[in-house]
């Protein structure tokens, strides 16, 4: 006969089996079902685990292409986090089947950020104070948009390459970004890292201000030689101290931002700086050193910044001079008479082109010097205008940017540079001219349903007021600005997406009268480069030239020209005066040839125009403060 087992006996007898099994440890899988689909957990408990022990919780949000279980190993067998996070659980969601994009893709997605949690507070010993959501790359963007959207829930976030998708998203574009709840930030720690080799090393400094502007309990730590990965443990171990003592000392005050225009035709300018309180006292009063144009100062700041909150210190006016000027500053006294005790935030430098002098034309620019005048916009994105040393139409530069939809979304936004101020008041009938090497993308089945075009678009403005305000000269884009028959079609990879000019003839001279502005003292040209999402572009040899005023034309005795017609080359002759400058411009009025080389009286030389296709041109040719002119007749 069978004993009889009392009922109170099987029920503990199931619960210690059930809990057997979810109490688990090591590395292993779990699943749950979200929005009508199961998902992996891809969990690690600590093998010596003990119920009686409360364990820290961390979610670790993994980057593009990844999934929960690779990115477990990663971190857990690779980067060894369990020994640099003892006493720690870790859960690794899985993104689903849409791999390529993160947690807010469906929408309604972040909901396995939630049951990563309960799976792990239903089944171990959580320390419910101590919950750390991590994020990788698009794991790390979803992870600080869901620990902004829920603060209370975390001890505190820690984020590797935190891929936000360009300044769109960082300032909560309605179209395009996340929407992230900046004003939460100021209530729980930021632990952030980032490579100096990153693609979003750029970014994530527009983003880090942002924050550090709601008053964020942030610790950045950009790392020297990392590219787009997670740095080793010496650099993550110290987020979980930081998240329980954030402030770092009783007086540190952070430099994180200089406010000053890039460009000014002013004699003088204001400044302003932008400190956070890191510190645990409250803070008072700062004093700030300034160094500018040869000038020097202390301006003295009073009024309360409490741990973490930020303040803006308006400068004094200070005095400019004409040129490149670098301003320098740097934290001196704290509250009269405490010093700084973390230096390496307190100094922060920024430059500003002035334009006290105007330049006379003609203005020619190929961009083969380092101290170019032309002033380029800081944006803080990889795609701001930069000089590019592998293409372009004579000497070794050019400027260049492009947009791809393969990056991060840039549709609206503008890259731009612009010239130093120049005065027309002496020359008549000015020009400016410029070489344009430029493509657009097209996409074809099976990568869209249909052939869908991005397009960037080139504008050319103009302000006689020192930038206040902006006339548009030119405006192409598409097919109207490409120098080749054919768009760049299903561009894969970046290299894919610029154009290389395989010669002169995939580039063109563009000519844009400026005869309306030729009594005007003080003009600014700015190229701005509007994206469209697709598109290569580099500018090189731009000029400024018209005739000189009271210059006598065409003297007799100033130059002979000979063979005219030519056909590949002809010769000058210098009559009484030295020859400082030739120009040859074609009859649409676009500069073909430019010489500077002098030529002493009574001499004579060769140029080559074999290059130059049949037809009518205007030469120019300038000696002691004189032009003169002569038509010039090609011929093959």
């Amino acid at each position: 006969m069978k004993k009889k087992i009392p009922p109170f006996i099987v029920l503990i007898a199931l619960m210690i089996s059930v809990q057997s099994m979810a109490q688990q440890t090591g590395s292993f899988n779990t699943q749950v079902t979200i929005m009508g689909q199961s998902r992996t957990l891809a969990c690690y408990v600590p093998t010596n685990y003990d119920p009686n022990v409360s364990y820290r919780l961390m979610i670790g949000l993994h980057g593009l292409g990844d999934n929960g279980n690779a990115y477990r190993n990663a971190l857990i067998t690779v980067l060894k986090w369990p020994s640099i996070f003892p006493n720690t659980i870790f859960v690794f969601p899985d993104g689903g089947t849409d791999a390529n994009s993160d947690f807010y893709v469906p929408a309604g997605d972040e909901i396995i950020i939630d049951s990563a949690r309960s799976f792990a507070m239903s089944n171990y010993n959580i320390d419910n104070d101590f919950v750390v959501l991590q994020g990788f790359s698009l794991g790390g963007r979803s992870a600080i948009k869901y620990g902004l959207d829920h603060p209370t829930e975390f001890k505190g976030l820690l984020l590797n390459t935190p891929a936000f998708q360009g300044k769109n998203d960082v300032q909560n574009h309605p179209v395009s970004s996340l929407q992230f709840n900046y004003a939460n930030a100021s209530q729980l720690p930021i632990y952030l890292t980032v490579g100096d080799q990153d693609f979003y090393y750029r970014i994530l400094g527009p983003a880090v201000k942002k924050l550090k502007m709601n008053d964020a309990v942030i610790r950045y730590l950009p790392v020297a030689g990392l590219g787009h990965s997670i740095p080793d443990s010496a650099k993550v171990v110290p987020s979980f101290t930081f998240f329980e003592h954030p402030e770092v000392a009783d007086f540190d005050l952070d430099l994180f931002d200089i406010e000053l225009s890039q460009h000014t035709c002013d004699a003088s300018i204001t400044p302003a700086c932008f400190v956070q309180n890191r510190g645990s006292a409250p803070v008072t009063s700062v004093e700030v050193d300034y160094q500018f144009a040869g000038g020097s100062g202390t301006y003295t700041w009073t009024g309360s910044i409490n741990a973490y909150e930020h303040a803006r210190i308006d400068l004094p006016s200070m005095v400019t001079a004409d040129g490149e000027q670098a301003l320098q500053l740097s934290i001196g006294k704290v509250n009269g008479t405490e010093n700084d005790t973390v230096v390496l935030n307190n100094q922060r430098n920024d430059t500003i082109s002035v334009d006290l002098i105007a330049e006379s034309t003609p203005l020619n620019e190929g961009f083969e010097s380092v101290h170019s005048d032309w002033v380029i916009t800081e944006t803080g994105t990889i795609f701001q205008w930069s000089l590019d040393d592998e293409v372009s139409r004579s000497g070794q530069y050019s400027m260049a940017t492009f947009n791809t939809i393969l990056a991060i979304y840039t549709y609206g936004n503008v890259e731009s540079f612009e010239s130093p101020v120049m005065d027309l008041t002496n020359t008549i009938g000015n020009k400016l001219t410029f070489d344009v090497a430029y493509n657009y993308h097209k996409y074809t089945p099976p990568y869209f349903l249909s052939d869908t075009i991005f397009a960037d678009t080139l504008e050319v403005v103009l302000s006689t007021d020192c930038g206040l305000s902006w006339q548009s000269l030119y405006k192409k884009g598409g097919a109207e600005l490409a120098t080749v028959p054919d768009p760049i079609v299903n561009a894969l990879n970046l290299n894919q997406c610029f154009l290389i000019p395989a010669d002169s003839s995939e580039w063109r001279t563009d000519t844009i009268d400026l005869s309306a502005y030729d009594q005007e003292s003080s003009v600014i040209i700015r190229f701005n480069y509007i994206s469209g999402e697709g598109g290569s572009i580099n500018l090189d040899n731009i000029h400024v030239n018209g005739l000189k005023i009271g210059l006598v034309e065409n003297p007799d005795n100033l130059f002979k020209v000979y063979p005219n017609p030519a056909r590949d080359y002809f010769r000058i002759q210098a009559g009484l005066e030295e020859i400082t400058s030739l120009r040859i411009w074609d009859m649409g009025g676009s500069l073909v040839l430019q010489d500077d080389q002098t030529q002493e009286p009574d001499t004579e030389r060769q140029l080559d125009i074999s290059n130059l296709p049949t037809g009518l041109y205007q030469l120019e040719v300038e000696a002691d403060g004189q032009r003169g002119t002569s038509k010039l007749m090609i011929t093959k």
